[in-house]
This record gives structure tokens, C-alpha cells and sequence, in this order.
């Protein structure tokens, strides 16, 4: 049995499933984070967090693409990002 079946057996989730969250296409919820952590034995803080930290790399990226777009220059954009950041 494939790893992936082992792990997925134990929270009742598909492959499938699995396999949209490692590649970015399904996002880490509550349950989800909880559900992990019983399986894999790793708090479920450090799942929301990585879906955190994942989601706010999305939204520096697109902002960063929407400000090339609009010519706003890079010492300009870096300034931004920056605000926004903190």
C-alpha cells in the first residue's frame, strides 16, 4: 500500500485530496490541521501556519505582479511590499 494511502486511511481523506494540498490547490482548514496532527503527530499550529505562510507568499507574489504590470518601479515596489509586510 502506498504511503500516501497509509496516511490518508487515518483521516479519512483521498489521495486525491492529499495530493491537491501538497501541490497548492486545497488549503489547510482547522479540521484538516487537526486531523494531520493526530495522524502525523505534528501540532496542528505548525499546518495553519504553513497554510499562513503560504497564503501570504500568494497574495507578496500577486502583488508584486499587479505593481510590474502597472510600471510602478522596483525601489517603489519593494517600499510597498514592505508596509505591507509589517
Amino acid at each position: 500500500m502506498p504511503l500516501i494511502w497509509y496516511y490518508t486511511s487515518g483521516i479519512c481523506v483521498s489521495a486525491t485530496f492529499v495530493s491537491e494540498l501538497i501541490r497548492g490547490k486545497k488549503s489547510v482548514s482547522v479540521a484538516m490541521a487537526l486531523k494531520l496532527e493526530a495522524v502525523l503527530e505534528i501540532d496542528a499550529s505548525f499546518w495553519l501556519n504553513a497554510q499562513r505562510n503560504y497564503n501570504r507568499d500568494l497574495a507578496y507574489q500577486k502583488a508584486k505582479q499587479e505593481m510590474t504590470k502597472l510600471n510602478v518601479p522596483e525601489g517603489r515596489q519593494r517600499e510597498l511590499l514592505k508596509a505591507v509586510a509589517a
